[in-house]
């Protein structure tokens, strides 16, 4: 079984996306320490020494997306984030499903995207148009948000400071404090009203941005299974 795989980013897991000559499929491994990568490296050396996908899976209890190639309606990729979207119609439905995925670079989100034209060896018609409101604005906002947080956490820090008190750096995350308290030290409670205010206008500006003017990406829609 000829099978092609590339990773991708995933929270507190190891993960992994493949294509073979009929399917395509998203693993995903989780475990305490190191035992999600094993698992994921093993899962990786048993495909490519042509072992049954659904036995792969089994074996290393991976949590799975597998679909025909031939189901797939289009394949789309935002250059902007380097995620990939498929939306699929399972057989028997009438309803589309859609997966996301991101990988690291623009580079393997392209390689992605042209073996997977190639695996499903259909005509198909590529748009360019605007990513979805939602999809555009999530990101902008958590960071705005993150942001906001930490830029209010350093200027009450440095106010705290500016009135003499003592700040014990103790509690949950004591690296996070230590750096609001030395950045509240180096810039005094008037810079860090400035550098607060300057970042979270920025966050903002970003924000208002990809409201106005979204970003774009390109659909390539696959004609109908003969």
């Amino acid at each position: 079984m000829s099978v092609f795989l590339w990773p991708v980013k995933a929270e507190k897991s190891t993960a992994f996306f493949g294509i073979t000559e009929s399917e395509f499929f998203h693993l995903t491994f989780t475990g305490m320490l190191d035992s999600g990568r094993k698992k994921a490296k093993q899962a990786a050396e048993s495909l490519a020494a042509g072992n049954d996908l659904q036995g792969v899976i089994s074996e290393t209890g991976a949590k799975s997306l597998v679909a025909p190639l031939s189901e797939i309606q289009t394949l789309s990729a935002q250059g902007h984030s380097d995620t990939i979207k498929i939306t699929y119609l399972p057989h028997g439905t009438e309803k589309t499903k859609s997966h996301s995925f991101s990988v690291a670079n623009q580079q393997t989100s392209n390689e992605i995207i042209q073996s997977l034209q190639s695996a499903i060896g259909r005509p198909g018609e590529t748009r360019e148009e605007s990513v979805s409101f939602l999809e555009a604005v999530t990101g902008p906002a958590i960071i705005t948000v993150v942001a906001g947080l930490l830029s209010f956490a350093l200027i009450a820090t440095s106010r705290e400071l500016a009135a003499g008190h003592q700040i014990e750096i103790t509690g949950r995350k004591p690296g996070i404090k230590r750096l609001l308290v030395g950045l509240a030290e180096t810039l005094g409670e008037t810079g860090s009203l400035v550098v607060g205010g300057l970042v979270v206008v920025g966050c903002l500006g970003f924000l208002i941005m990809r409201i106005t003017k979204r970003p774009s990406q390109s659909i390539i829609v696959f004609s109908e299974t003969t």
